[in-house]
């Protein structure tokens, strides 16, 4: 009889606390609408906007929340010029526009052994897609 482990989901606490393999974009030019999809679950990332001249680089979790679709529901955060920023937290994709200027991307994070089908899928809305809502994402 062969043994079938559960597959380890985003509750699972050893995930996070064993050091996260490394992942990184890169520098990638933003003009418009840039999505990262990463491979597995994350534990941390590192955002930094690299620009040599001035710029502002937006930040969030989801399409609309970065886009500010609808205006009262923008969630994102921006970076200046040189700015950079630690986030202590879980996810599986990111959305990133330019909100002045030409910014440049670079993104590093360390990854957890938890596949994409084994976390919710991060949303602001109801859909009924059975999507875990939450509310300060867009």
């Amino acid at each position: 009889m062969a043994l079938q482990w559960p597959k380890a989901g985003p509750n699972d606490v050893g995930s996070y606390t064993i050091t996260g393999s490394p992942w990184l974009t890169g520098s990638v030019n933003v003009s418009g609408l840039y999505h990262v999809n990463f491979p597995t679950v994350t534990n941390w990332i590192h955002v930094k906007n690299n620009s040599a001249a001035a710029s502002t680089l937006r930040v969030g979790f989801t399409e609309n929340g970065v886009r500010g679709n609808p205006p009262s529901q923008s969630r994102y955060f921006e970076l200046d010029q040189n700015e950079s920023r630690e986030l202590w937290l879980r996810a599986k994709d990111m959305y990133f526009s330019s909100s002045t200027g030409a910014p440049v991307l670079e993104v590093v994070a360390g990854l957890t052994v938890i596949e994409w089908d084994n976390y919710p899928l991060v949303t602001g809305s109801i859909d009924g897609s059975g999507s875990v809502i939450f509310a300060g994402v867009g």
